[in-house]
């Protein structure tokens, strides 16, 4: 027994020797708006087009068992808006916010000094509210609009340059990923005197279906 016990702490040693603790993530901004020009004769008319603003912010941690294998967690927060400013001093603001969250499992199939090919498998979860918010005076009113979840499990690959011994570039390609996404969205409205809500279910299969962005860059730390 006591012979069992030290080759299995033997086993977990080696097998931890080099484990590994890693951060990381993206934040994204974007900022569009615009005017529309109309020219004539005798008049020109100008109005601005939608003016959309849209921030998101993505980190992750994961740890690193030995030189192929880890696992860690992602999740993501992101919100936009777009504002439309309509005549008579009125304004129309749709307000949309996602969270997400997906465990991962990482194997480095590729280790080439600085440059090292990896892939994620993952369980993703996310959520989708929106808000339209109308503003007529200073007056505001707001009303709920759809509600959309998601999960689905892929496979990502990925690609990482070695900066130095703590600091590295990341990039996934989720162009090439393959998985599954099942997503549901509920919409409440109003038939008559009765409230109706509506459900919309759909099941997508096949590559890049779980990610919006065709490709993520981003920075890890390892401690």
């Amino acid at each position: 027994m006591k012979k069992l016990f030290l080759t299995f702490a033997m086993v977990t040693a080696a097998f931890f020797c080099n484990a590994q603790i890693f951060v990381g993530g993206n934040i994204g901004f974007g900022f569009n708006s615009g005017k529309v020009e109309t020219k004539t004769d005798i008049l020109t008319t100008t109005y601005d087009n939608p003016k959309t603003t849209i921030f998101e912010i993505n980190p992750f941690v994961g740890y690193m068992f030995n030189e192929k294998f880890g696992a860690g967690l992602e999740v993501g927060y992101g919100i936009s808006s777009v504002k439309t400013d309509a005549e008579n001093d009125v304004t129309y603001k749709n307000n949309i916010s996602t969270w997400k969250a997906a465990p991962f499992f990482r194997y480095v199939y590729g280790n080439f000094n600085r440059v090292k090919l990896f892939a994620d498998a993952k369980v993703s979860f996310a959520g989708t509210y929106d808000n339209f918010i109308t503003i007529v005076d200073n007056d505001r009113t707001c009303e709920k609009g759809p509600k959309c979840f998601e999960w689905g499990v892929a496979v990502v690959p990925g690609i990482e340059f070695i900066l130095n011994e703590h600091f590295s570039l990341s990039g996934k390609l989720n162009v090439l990923s393959i998985g599954y996404v099942g997503s549901k969205i509920t919409t409440d409205s109003q038939t008559g005197f009765a409230n109706c809500e509506v459900t919309e279910k759909s099941n997508t299969f096949g590559f890049g279906v779980n990610e919006s962005t065709d490709i993520v860059l981003g920075m890890i730390y390892k401690f």
